[in-house]
């Protein structure tokens, strides 16, 4: 019998929100044959009892995976070289683990990041077709402005250019965030990542992201916007057209940081409640302070309005959109 895994990986100060994710995926998908795991590094004595009481209440897996994963020490003083301005090293670097990490009974793996809302089924998804060696991911929404004449575009392409993706693949390139899997070949792809991010550590802006799309050609299958819809694109009212099963926080702020703009209260309250209900790791609920929230409040304010005043952008995104919605395979 196929068994499916649904996979998160983070780092402790990222612990919280994955395991609110992973609760809604355990909803999501209730099926026998599904289990799910949230793998975790540098976890202190504290937090790995009080978030794996935690949750084996919601029937989630929790691995506390060691840093040998990342290989010996040479390798482990490169990825904290890598990561000395940034707070998420297995957070940003865990799928490239996930064949090492998990069980070998699970043969499909669906990986999806902390930072995102489950708003319908994932059966659908969690048992869709996937070839060996293959793996299903939508779209990142750069891919949308890539070819436009402004410096941010710019920069963009440079960065492709940089990881071996030339003009011809600028549309190929994808949003890690949400990964179908076949287990059968992610391995050696994944190594292959790991190789180029070691070789290429200054190319690699969006570190795993960057180093799957640079090895992965002719690997990866379409999957449709609505399985990793980015939660910005509220500004310009795509979301109707899209109706996502996930929505995907993809960039600051994040909902348990506060109630903002394209979101509300209702998405801050699901880790208000988790915390509410879960108070051993209340801790770990990141709320911004008022200086930072008002800043973000600010700054959230003003997309708006931006939006507002350049409906032509969500037109832009509505075509371009659909245009790829026609060929996805899921």
């Amino acid at each position: 019998m196929t068994k499916y895994a649904i996979c998160l990986t983070c780092d402790e100060n990222y612990l919280f929100p994955a395991l609110v994710a992973a609760s809604q995926a355990r909803v999501a998908a209730p099926g026998e044959d599904i289990d799910i795991f949230v793998m975790a590094m540098g976890l202190s004595v504290q937090a790995a009892n009080a978030y794996s009481r935690v949750a084996q209440k919601y029937n989630v897996g929790l691995i506390n995976v060691g840093r040998s994963l990342f290989g010996d020490k040479d390798r482990n003083v490169f990825v904290d070289n890598l990561f000395k301005n940034s707070k998420f090293t297995f957070g940003s670097l865990g799928r490239l683990f996930l064949d090492d990490a998990l069980p070998a009974e699970y043969d499909q793996i669906l990986y999806i990041d902390g930072d995102i809302k489950i708003e319908g089924s994932l059966d659908e998804l969690v048992r869709a077709q996937t070839p060996d060696g293959c793996f299903l991911a939508a779209p990142d929404p750069k891919i949308f402005w890539i070819d436009d004449d402004t410096p941010g575009a710019a920069i963009e392409r440079a960065y492709m250019d940089g990881i071996g993706i030339n003009s011809t693949r600028y549309r190929d390139y994808f949003n890690a965030g949400i990964l179908r899997i076949n287990r059968n070949g992610w391995g050696e792809l994944c190594a292959a990542a790991w190789k180029f991010i070691q070789d290429n550590p200054g190319k690699c802006i969006c570190y795993d992201q960057s180093a799957l799309n640079a090895v992965s050609a002719g690997r990866r299958l379409p999957l449709s916007i609505r399985w990793n819809y980015p939660s910005y694109w509220d500004f310009y009212s795509i979301r109707p057209a899209i109706n996502p099963r996930i929505t995907h926080f993809m960039s600051r702020p994040k909902p348990w940081n506060g109630a903002f703009l394209p979101w509300g209260q209702a998405e801050h309250h699901i880790y208000i409640r988790f915390a509410e209900e879960n108070p051993e790791v209340a801790y770990g609920l990141n709320r911004f302070e008022t200086r930072e929230r008002m800043r973000y409040h600010l700054q959230q304010r003003y997309k708006w309005l931006y939006a507002k005043a350049h409906p032509q952008i969500g037109r832009t995104l509505a075509e371009q959109s659909a245009l790829w919605e026609a060929n996805v395979v899921i």
